[in-house]
Parts: structure tokens; C-alpha cells; sequence
């Protein structure tokens, strides 16, 4: 009789536990989907149930905190994941954060046309807004001449995408820029002119 008690109330325990515990559901927040590179974002886990926490932010870095914050040192789509698990199981969930380049700084800037022998090289700089708009100039100095623009109102940067344009001009600068945000390259045109341009971040 003792034994079957005992046994009765060993399972009424394991019933209890298990009825208390639940498979977590992973769930998690973060500041922005799309950043400027090497800006701290911060991820809040929303997530029910879970006691243990395994990010991977897509990048190569991981953290076990459970509302970590994570800075991106280059420019792309990452995949950010989260596994939460207990005593009952794991659960999982994902996010993509897009991660673009901050050309905010001092260029040098080249570019060569078809139609002209040499190349012009200038000094260019611009500042990101947070909308990514662009806003600054091109200037350069010879022995002959001094030029100045102002970027026009249609600058901007979309992902990697980088757009420059000449206030007053036709001159329009379509390129790319690298991951780690320090060099830029593309097309030049204007209404007689085409041709190739590179910047790299002084």
C-alpha cells in the first residue's frame, strides 16, 4: 500500500511539472530594419517562456544576453536569429536587418570621360542624413582653373546604391558603394558626356 502511494504521488509530482512547463515561443524586437553601419542597435526579446537565449546576428557574432545590443561593421542583409529554450524545449524565430553604409566624410574623387583625355580628380564630401539624403560638394584646383559644385537635391543613398548630382548641372554619378563603406565606384553622364568615376574615404 505504501509503495503505491508513494508511486501515485511521484507521478502527481511529474504531472505538476510538466503541466507548469511549457515549450517557450521565441519572439523578439529590434530598434530598426534598416541602419547605418556601426551604429549600436539594440534587440529586445519579447519571447514567452524561455529561460535560455542563443542569438546569431548573421554577421559571425553570437550573444547568450537575453536584450543584447550589436554594432554592424559592414553593410548588407543579415539574418538575425533567436533560439529560446527551457526545461521543455526550444523554440526559434528570425528577422532580416538591412545594414547600409555610412559615406558621411571627406573623398577623393576621380572621374574620366570619354570625350576628354585625362582624368579630374576632385575632393568630395558628404554628409548621410538619416533619411539618406546627401548633401555637400566637389571641388578641385589646378594649375589652370578652380571648380566647385554643391550636390544637388536628388543625392541619396538606397543599400549600397549611391547617387551624386551636380546642383545646376546634368552631371549625374550612379555607383556602388563596398561593404565596408570606404570606396565607391560607377558611371558618370551629363547631357554631351559619359563616363567612369571611383572615391575613395580619405
Amino acid at each position: 500500500m505504501k509503495r503505491i502511494i508513494a508511486l501515485s504521488a511521484w507521478c502527481l509530482c511529474i504531472l505538476l511539472i510538466t503541466s507548469c512547463s511549457k515549450i517557450p515561443e521565441a519572439s523578439f524586437t529590434m530598434d530598426s530594419t534598416v541602419l547605418k553601419m556601426n551604429k549600436p542597435i539594440a534587440f529586445t526579446c519579447q519571447s514567452d517562456g524561455g529561460k535560455d537565449f542563443s542569438w546569431n546576428f548573421g554577421d559571425g557574432k553570437k550573444s547568450t544576453d537575453k536584450n543584447p545590443t550589436h554594432t554592424y561593421t559592414s553593410a548588407g542583409d543579415f539574418t538575425v536569429s533567436l533560439i529560446v529554450s527551457n526545461g521543455a524545449g526550444t523554440d526559434s524565430t528570425s528577422q532580416i536587418i538591412t545594414i547600409i553604409p555610412d559615406i558621411t566624410g571627406w573623398w577623393m574623387q576621380s572621374f574620366t570621360l570619354k570625350e576628354y583625355y585625362g582624368t579630374f580628380n576632385g575632393t568630395l564630401k558628404v554628409t548621410q542624413h538619416d533619411d539618406n539624403s546627401l548633401t555637400g560638394g566637389w571641388s578641385r584646383t589646378d594649375d589652370y582653373s578652380v571648380e566647385s559644385h554643391t550636390l544637388g537635391s536628388g543625392s541619396k543613398i538606397s543599400g549600397s546604391d549611391v547617387l551624386l548630382e551636380w546642383e545646376g548641372s546634368s552631371y549625374k554619378f550612379t555607383g556602388k558603394v563596398t561593404a565596408d563603406g570606404k570606396s565607391m565606384s560607377g558611371t558618370v553622364k551629363s547631357t554631351n558626356y559619359t563616363g567612369t568615376w571611383t572615391a575613395k574615404q580619405l
